[in-house]
This record gives C-alpha cells, sequence and structure tokens, in this order.
C-alpha cells in the first residue's frame, strides 16, 4: 500500500512539474544572482558615480528577456527592474527579496501587486522559489550624547548621516535547494532521507544538484525503490552528489577526482561541451549559500564506490 502510495504521489509530483512548466517554464529560469567578483554577495557600483545605493549583480536568466523585481516579504513588489541592477534608494529599512526571470511578450507586473498572486508577464504566470533575500538597516548619524535617536527616519538613501548598511543572506544550501522549483523532488529526497541537518550545517559544502527531470528519467520501479522506507539507498544517493568544501565553476578542472560524503569518488571532465560530474552535465552554476554552494545537473551522478 505504502509503495503503491509513494509511486501515485511521485507520479502526480513530476506530472504537475512538467505541467507547471510547461505554462510557466520562462518564470523557471531564473538566475543565479552573484557578485561580480563571483563570490556571492553584494555588489556596489564604482563610488566614482555616485550611487552607493545602486546594487548591480553579475548573472541573469539564460534566455532573454529578462527581469528583475524587488518584493518584501510578503511578495509585495517594491521595484520592477529591467537590469541586473536594483535601487534600494527609496526603500526603508527592513526585508526584501530580488527575484530574477526570463518572459515572453510583455511585462504586466506593477509595484504594489502581490508577486506571487498576479501574472507577472505575458507568458509568466508567477514566482519560481528562487530568490536572493536582503536587509536594510538604519543607520543614523551619533549625536555625541550616547542616548536613543529614537523617532529618526529610517528610510534609506535619505542623505543624512551614513548609508544604511546592506546585508545580503543567502541561506544554507537546504534553503536554496527549497528555494527551486527545479529541485522539488531533491528537496523531497532530502527529507525522507533525514538529511535536512546534513545540509544546513556549518560546512563548506558544494551540492551536485539533479533537476527534477534527473529523476523523472529513472525507471519508474527504480523511483518508487529509492524513495521507499528505509532510506538507505536514498541517503547515500543524496550524499553522493555532495562534496565537503566549497567549489565554484571556476574550481573545477579536467581531471579533477571529488570525494563525496558517501565516501564515493565523482571525476570531473571538462570539455567543449560543457562540464561532467560523475557524468551528469551541469547545466547552472554558482547558487551561493552560506554554507557552501550548489550547482545544478542534468542526471543522477555515476558514482565510483572506494
Amino acid at each position: 500500500m505504502f509503495k503503491k502510495y509513494l509511486s501515485t504521489t511521485i507520479f502526480l509530483l513530476l506530472l504537475s512539474l512538467g505541467t507547471t512548466q510547461a505554462q510557466g517554464k520562462f518564470c523557471f529560469q531564473g538566475a543565479t544572482i552573484k557578485a561580480q567578483s563571483g563570490t556571492p554577495g553584494l555588489v556596489y557600483q564604482d563610488t566614482a558615480l555616485n550611487t552607493p545605493e545602486i546594487i548591480r549583480f553579475s548573472t541573469r536568466p539564460q534566455v532573454s528577456p529578462y527581469q528583475y523585481l524587488v518584493t518584501d516579504t510578503n511578495n509585495i513588489i517594491v521595484q520592477v527592474s529591467a537590469s541586473n541592477s536594483i535601487d534600494i534608494s527609496g526603500l526603508t529599512a527592513g526585508s526584501y527579496r530580488v527575484w530574477s526571470f526570463s518572459y515572453i511578450g510583455t511585462i504586466t507586473a506593477e509595484v504594489g501587486q502581490d508577486a506571487g498572486a498576479v501574472q507577472l508577464a505575458a507568458f509568466c504566470s508567477g514566482l519560481s522559489r528562487n530568490f536572493v533575500p536582503f536587509v536594510i538597516n538604519s543607520s543614523e548619524p551619533d549625536n555625541g550624547d550616547g542616548g536613543d535617536t529614537g523617532g529618526g527616519d529610517n528610510g534609506a538613501g535619505n542623505g543624512e548621516g551614513p548609508d544604511p548598511d546592506v546585508v545580503i543572506s543567502y541561506g544554507t544550501v537546504l534553503e536554496a535547494i527549497e528555494r527551486s522549483s527545479l529541485l522539488q523532488v531533491l528537496e523531497r529526497g532530502v527529507e525522507n532521507a533525514g538529511l535536512e541537518d546534513d545540509l544546513a550545517g556549518e560546512g563548506p559544502l558544494t551540492v551536485f544538484a539533479p533537476v527534477n527531470n534527473a529523476f523523472a528519467a529513472l525507471d519508474p520501479a527504480d523511483l518508487v525503490a529509492l524513495f521507499d522506507l528505509p532510506t538507505t539507498a536514498l541517503r547515500t544517493t543524496i550524499l553522493n552528489h555532495v562534496v565537503a568544501g566549497s567549489y565554484a565553476a571556476a574550481d573545477l578542472f579536467n581531471g579533477q577526482v571529488l570525494t563525496t560524503l558517501a565516501g564515493h569518488s565523482l571525476p570531473v571532465i571538462v570539455n567543449d561541451e560543457g562540464v561532467f560530474v560523475g557524468g551528469a552535465k551541469v547545466v547552472q552554476t554558482d547558487i551561493g549559500a552560506e554554507n557552501g554552494i550548489v550547482h545544478l545537473i542534468q542526471n543522477i551522478v555515476e558514482s565510483i564506490a572506494p
């Protein structure tokens, strides 16, 4: 009975994923937002331009055109930006999210709308879960009396006193997986295998994360067996996609051999066709996290047992 239920659940999940992506697939190719230096984080434009309130990112979705949205934590749109920059000068102190997506047709999203509930563009039905959170902390000038300056303006970019601090918080590799609509089956596997604490730990960790279609490509019977209880096989499979240490795309080279947390080996091949880890092609790189980095891969890896 459990196997039948699990098989039906996974089938419906994969079916729903395929349907969702067919209807709004250009919403689900959001770019990884990272600093121009290649290290995930915040980048200001040249201070000579006198625009420290502009936050600029180096990456963008893989298809054109693309758009950036800034929302509050309730997903209410506070800014729509057509470039790889966002302007925080009009934002008050608080927590925000940056979303990136590609689309077809025209943008229909407007400031003040609930981005999770409206049609964002002519062919983009809604947000994915791939956002980067950031926080604007109020900074007020020290008046020298050591007392509370309460009642002051908490707005950003008002030209009075120091610029507000802006903190980009990426969360853990676990949260990066949970935010991506392309990794929902992997997210379920992590939960079933009881690996949440492992991926939310101190790290650093590099996760080569199989996309939903990687699991859908498995034989249905093998997929059910993999997710069946007990979860020893599932735990080993997932840990064979995780490596100790933080390996950005630039750190991977042809002939390299990585050791997974399950103790197996992952050979790295770099050629004209791309980067392959354990035989699986890397299709999206350098999703930053506070305890490591995540790369999306096209297939389940073929690891080499010790």
